[in-house]
């Protein structure tokens, strides 16, 4: 296990495609009826082969109450601490619109970094 205190995820309703230069500020946070806003991530497991390390967090579930409807691009992870965007995702099915007391938004927040 790795240390995974002061990270937190949340969803973004904004069509945005991350990118090197992204901050906090590019994203919007979602809005469906239900949505907490930013969560913690626990339980990171490290791989390394050597060429690339990659860490896998815990999937965190969102679920929609029904109550409000929203689109959801992606998700993006903030750094606690120094409250930072540590990196952000597009989901490439995206929107995905939640609006049915009920279903959920999946997300298993994962970075990959290669040694060059």
């Amino acid at each position: 296990m790795a240390n995974t205190e002061g990270f937190q995820v949340g969803l973004y309703k904004n069509n945005v495609t991350p990118t090197v230069g992204s901050v906090l500020s590019d994203f919007t946070p979602a809005d469906f009826g239900g949505y907490a806003g930013l969560t913690s991530m626990t339980g990171a497991a490290v791989a390394d082969d050597g060429t690339t390390a990659t860490m896998t967090w815990d999937p965190v579930v969102f679920t929609c109450d029904g109550s409000a409807a929203g689109d959801v691009y992606g998700y993006y992870v903030r750094n606690v601490t120094q409250n930072y965007l540590a990196w952000a995702e597009l989901d490439p099915a995206g929107p995905v619109n939640l609006s049915v007391n009920g279903q959920t938004y999946t997300v298993v927040p994962k970075l990959t970094n290669r040694n060059q």
